[in-house]
Formats: structure tokens, sequence, C-alpha cells
């Protein structure tokens, strides 16, 4: 069944000076503050006592802790967050929206929330049925669906009612029947996959199908007009077009989902990892013992005789693999790795900008902070080191 997750989305922006010049540890961090940029400076919640607050980049608490949970601020300075009660002897949570001071846009009365989509509608549950809200928190398409998607491009939108999946648009009619098994969202090629009996095809804003159903997994429509299926019958994993045609045959080859890049991974018979493009040539040969399916800020993570580091969109290693694990790289152009033991932060030059005190930190925050945990309570540091606070916390926001 098609579930609902509510993404907190960070925008962010960055700047990232290149050099080739190895720096220190200090030298390192004072370049890592002046190219990284934090525009927003959102507040990252913590929990203390049990209740949800929000701190800013001083460490400072500048909402304070009552609220049971929250997913975070969004970009647009926006933050969905919850108050409990008893109800019936059940712990209980009414769902609302904040602003960056603290004071309700939405007030707490849904069972779940997503965030305001940019027309405005934010999905919303009332009596554990859902709909969608305006930002008066009004509901301008009544709770009475079982379960529900985000509004696609094509402005419609997949609800389940009865069991059976259909799609209606913003002003809450129908315009697909409901008959599917499960639906997703509608693509930027205008086609959404469903599934009727245990099997997955594609449709189009009419709800006719392009590609009948006869997959036995498939993924959505990438922005490059590819889906990624399965074919039972062929036992084989492929890439077709908008027409259903087969576009890229992996050829026995296991074949990954394309990054924004336009790159897959490709797994060879000897089980080596590499790259293709987008027209199914190979660009970055298998030779890797592992490759990350993602790239991250031009980055994917590589692994040689257990080892892990970085190559870069040409195939060459720009960070050696000499780490027991690396995590991408972030806006900021900082990643976190583990050597000997030891939590690092490097740049994307290799440099180390900070050594954790802890085994269990996050990456930058929003607000230039990095949450820390000795494995009981959590605190802040900031890039050089210097605890913003102490170490007081249940939870941290960790992304």
């Amino acid at each position: 069944m098609k579930k609902i997750f509510l993404l907190c989305i960070m925008g962010l922006m960055i700047l990232t000076a290149c050099s080739s010049e190895k720096k220190t540890e200090k030298e390192g961090a004072a370049a890592y503050k002046t190219e990284a940029v934090f525009p927003d400076e959102l507040p990252v919640y913590v929990k203390k006592d049990g209740k949800v607050g929000f701190i800013d980049k001083m460490g400072n608490m500048v909402i304070e802790p009552k609220f049971g949970k929250t997913y975070g601020f969004s970009s647009d300075g926006t933050a969905a967050v919850s108050v409990q009660s008893y109800n019936f002897g059940l712990l209980e949570d009414k769902w609302g929206i904040i602003n960056t001071k603290g004071e309700y846009i939405i007030e707490p009365k849904f069972n779940m929330i997503g965030f305001f989509d940019d027309k405005g509608l934010c999905l919303a549950a009332k009596n554990y049925k859902f709909g969608f809200i305006d930002k008066t928190g009004e509901f301008v398409i009544e709770p009475k669906y079982d379960d529900i998607g985000r509004f696609g491009d094509n402005d419609t939108a997949p609800v389940n009612k009865n069991g059976k999946w259909g799609y209606i648009d913003r002003a809450g009619n129908t315009v697909i029947d409901f008959k599917f098994d499960e639906a997703g969202e509608f693509a930027d090629n205008g086609l959404a996959m469903v599934t009727v009996n245990e099997k997955k095809g594609y449709i189009n804003s009419s709800g006719e199908y392009i590609v009948e159903p006869k997959y036995l997994y498939s993924s959505d429509f990438n922005c490059f007009g590819l889906a990624r299926v399965y074919d039972e019958e062929k036992d084989s994993t492929y890439f077709i077009d908008e027409n259903g045609d087969i576009a890229i045959d992996g050829n026995g080859c296991n074949i990954s989902d394309f990054s924004e890049n336009g790159l897959a991974r490709i797994t060879d018979k000897d089980g080596k990892d590499g790259y293709i493009d987008k027209t199914g040539k190979i660009v970055i040969e298998p030779q890797f013992d592992w490759a990350s399916e993602n790239w991250c800020e031009g980055f994917a993570v590589i692994k040689q005789n257990g080892k892990e580091g970085y190559i870069d969109e040409k195939g060459e290693i720009v960070i050696p693999p000499i780490y027991d694990m690396v995590y991408n790289f972030d806006e900021y152009g900082m990643a976190r790795v583990s050597l000997d033991g030891e939590l690092l932060y490097i740049d994307r030059q290799g440099n180390v900008l900070l050594k954790s005190p802890y085994k269990t930190a996050s990456g930058m925050l929003v607000n230039g902070l990095i949450a820390v945990s000795d494995g009981e309570k959590w605190g802040f540091m900031d890039i050089d080191g210097n605890f913003v606070t102490e170490l007081e916390y249940e939870e941290a926001q960790i992304f």
C-alpha cells in the first residue's frame, strides 16, 4: 500500500572553494567556516524532560520544550509539531504547525499533518481519515480517505478508499476511478505506476494503461523518462521508456536506478561495480568491490579491500579508500568518516576539519551546529569543536 512520507526538506545554500593544498585541521576548519553559508539558520529540535523544543546556533532555547513530537523546521520556516494527551488511557498526538517564534499558524487538532505544497495545500488527518487543508487550517478536501499521497505535477493525487486506489484533483473531484491495488504519484512525464493483482504497470492522467500491468517490481519514472522494471518471465532487470519499450538492457548485470547526475550503478557478473550513463554506455568501468547507488555533491562512495573512499564523476579517486566507513558529502562540502575508531569530519580535499570527541555524531545541521552523543545524552558543538550546549538532551535533531 502506498505510504505517506512526511519529508522535512531543508532549503540550503553553500559556497565551496576548492584547493589542492593540504591544510592543517585548524586552517581547514577556518576555511570551512568562511566557505559554508547557512542562510536560514533555522532552529533545531531537542528533547528535554520528555518534551520537544528548539535551540538556535548559539545553543539558546528559543522555543521552550512543550511539544510531543516534531519533524523539524522546513525551508519555509514552519514546523509540524504535536501536543500529547491521554485519551482513554492511550497517549494521543494532535498535530499543528508553528513558525520560528513558536507561534501556531495551524492549531494542533489533527491526527497527522504534512507540509504545504507550492499551491498551498497540506495533507492532514482527522478521526484517522485523510484530506487536504489550506493555510487557514480548514479542510478544502474533506477527510474521507483511508490513505493519501501528494499532488503530482498534473495536480492529481492518489487516494485510497475502501481498499482501492484512485485519483482526485485539487477540488476533490474523482478523476480516475478507485480500481487499483496500489497507486503512485504522477511523474514529470505524466505517467504513474499502479498495481493490479500484484503486477505493476503505468497509466496516463486519463487512467489509460500506457504499459499494461505485467512487472513483478518496478520504479516510478525518473527525470530522464526511464523506469526500472523486473521482468519475471525473462528473470531480468532493465529500463523501459515512456512507451514501455526496453531502453537499457542490463544483459545479465544488476543496474540501480539513476542519480540526478544521470549515472546509474552497474554490477557486472564478477561482482564489480561501475557506472553507466542514461544511454546505457559504461562511463566508469566496473572495478570497485562496492560503489554507492547515489551521488552527493559530485562524489560517490567506493569500497576497495574493505576500506572506503570517494570518486568523482570521471571515476577518478579523489579521496583514497583508507577509511573504515564514510558518509556522503553534505551540501556544505563536509563528510563524516570513521578511521581506527575515531569519527572525523573532512572537506572535499580530504583535509580533517574536526575530530569528534564521541563516536555518535550528526552531520552539519542547518544552523551550523553538530549534534553529538555519549550514548545517553545529546549536546551540540560548532565546527571548532567548542560545545555550545552540555550533553543534556534525551534526543536531538540529526539531519
